[in-house]
């Protein structure tokens, strides 16, 4: 069945079920990202599924697009279609480290199953947040566009206000912590308080592009950048969608005894 004949079947105010109905057609997408050296690459992405209405996708931790993508979440896919056509799918990415996610993705597809029979590990789901779908059904043929929808368990980190004190905040912690490193926790917590830092770090990077991170970066007491990743995402399951808009609740959010209080509930 090609897409004409897909959308013949469905309603034509279904976005979101004539996106879904396309992608189980079957094939890869093509996923733009823009590389660690700063030129844009395409790299093939399966589909999966739909589960709590956001479109899920999957990556190989061990490729570079993984990483890309991790570092810069934009990202546009292409779906190609006959005729000239293209279905393109916008937003930014949202990994899930989430077991039970991970199985639904193998279950919905076999043949990423197969694939990676015994190396499970290595793959990663992730959907698209402030999605949207562009569908040209044929080369000259008129675009339809939808907007997409989020699932509601996705981690999508901090939310921060964007107020001055407490962007002023967060970049005297950063200083803090690289100045005085003798101040911050030691061991697995102090590897967690770097990891929340970071994670709160990103978040205010992308309200305030001139905050500079970088010293942070070079602080934090990680070997690899995977460790550096997996202490992220532990603090980003720990806050889940919190919203910071006051300076004194982001200093109680990355106290040692709120971390360890986190852990402890989360059973870590």
């Amino acid at each position: 069945m090609n897409a004409a004949e897909v959308l013949n079947t469905l309603d034509p105010a279904d976005g979101s079920g004539i996106v879904r109905a396309l992608l189980e057609q079957g094939g890869f997408l093509c996923a733009g990202v823009l590389g660690l050296d700063g030129r844009p690459w395409v790299a093939p992405v399966p589909y999966c599924m739909e589960r709590e209405g956001a479109l899920w996708f999957s990556a190989a931790k061990n490729e570079p697009f993984y990483t890309a993508l991790s570092l810069r979440p934009e990202t546009e896919l292409c779906l190609p279609l006959e005729n000239g056509g293209s279905l393109r799918l916008s937003g930014k990415a949202v990994f899930s480290e989430e077991a039970e996610v991970l199985s639904a993705c193998l279950a919905a597809n076999l043949g990423l199953q197969g694939r990676y029979a015994g190396r499970e590990e290595y793959l990663i789901p992730f959907c698209l947040t402030e999605a949207r779908a562009t569908l040209r059904l044929e080369a000259d043929a008129e675009e339809r566009e939808w907007l997409l929808g989020t699932a509601e368990s996705v981690l999508l980190g901090p939310r921060l206000k964007k107020d001055k004190e407490l962007r002023d905040r967060i970049a005297s912690l950063l200083r803090r912590r690289e100045e005085r490193p003798e101040e911050w926790p030691e061991g697995e917590l102090g590897l967690v308080t770097d990891g929340a830092l970071l994670l709160f770090a990103e978040a205010a990077k992308a309200l305030w592009p001139r905050l500079d991170v970088q010293p942070m970066e070079l602080a934090a007491r990680y070997e690899t950048y995977d460790e550096r990743e997996r202490y992220v995402l532990l603090a980003k399951r720990l806050y889940g969608n919190v919203t910071v808009d006051k300076p004194e609740q982001l200093t109680e959010l990355l106290s040692p005894d709120t971390l360890r209080r986190l852990l402890e509930e989360r059973g870590e």
